[in-house]
């Protein structure tokens, strides 16, 4: 459970009791045009509502995270102001979206790479025509920067 400590907010998008054999995902369902395509579309891709047992929650975990249950039309919904929770099996995500993602993150590498190598190039070329005879091969680079240092 998401408790709240001195000087830190509690997760609000927090997800108790949560299947490991699924891939979560919080989706807008406000009423009207952007929220209705936004489901659409993600049902079609094969998102599902996460269902959610409040018997199993501790009293009041959903209420010190601002979250709710609702049922419009007759299913349950794990709701956070306009955001509902929904889920997607482990082995469909990554066959689908997760495999969608990574080939857009291997065209950006390559990408990315390609430019590199360009502007790499380009300085050499610019350099000779200078008269430069000894050009280092690192005159362009590019820095790997992960997200978790």
């Amino acid at each position: 459970m998401s408790t709240e400590t001195r000087g830190q907010r509690p997760d609000r998008l927090f997800v108790p009791d949560k299947d490991p054999s699924y891939v979560y995902r919080w989706l807008n369902c406000n009423q009207g045009p952007h929220g209705d395509q936004n489901l659409y579309l993600a049902q079609w891709e094969g998102w599902e509502p996460a269902p959610m047992d409040p018997a199993k929650l501790p009293p009041g975990v959903l209420a010190s995270v601002g979250q709710e249950l609702s049922t419009p039309g007759g299913t349950t919904l794990h709701r956070r102001g306009d955001l509902a929770l929904y889920r997607m099996k482990r082995e469909v995500w990554e066959r689908t979206v997760h495999a969608e993602t990574e080939a857009a993150r291997q065209r950006q590498e390559t990408t990315l790479d390609t430019m590199v190598l360009q502007a790499q190039e380009n300085a050499a070329r610019a350099l000779r025509s200078r008269g430069q005879t000894r050009i280092p091969s690192n005159l362009v680079f590019r820095e790997n920067i992960e997200d978790n240092p």
